[in-house]
């Protein structure tokens, strides 16, 4: 689904929340590796030693763009179907745990 495409559902749909927020949810699961990508840019460029102890791995990265799309057609399919619930907390736990709380910007 492109950007447009789902602005043109939500307008024809105007008005069911929960419809809404799948469907976001969809389009933001659906470009995972995109935000995960974006996500480790940042981190690297603003938080050098956070980086450097999460590391350049695209996965925890991508866990934490996951995060908050639990119910998304692709967690289902790629995270839950898998039995993957427990990597992907484990990839998320090192953004919480990281020691290194650096911004020189």
């Amino acid at each position: 689904m492109t950007l447009q495409e789902l602005i043109g559902y939500i307008d024809a749909t105007e008005g069911s929340n929960n419809n809404l927020q799948r469907l976001t949810h969809d389009f933001f699961a659906s470009h995972t590796d995109q935000m995960a990508e974006g996500l480790r840019e940042f981190v690297q460029e603003n938080y050098p030693l956070t980086f450097q102890e999460i590391g350049s791995s695209l996965e925890p990265y991508r866990a934490m763009a996951l995060k908050g799309t639990s119910d998304s057609y692709y967690w289902q399919q790629e995270v839950t179907a898998k039995g993957k619930e427990t990597e992907y907390m484990t990839q998320w736990s090192k953004f919480i745990s990281a020691k290194k709380f650096d911004c020189y910007k």
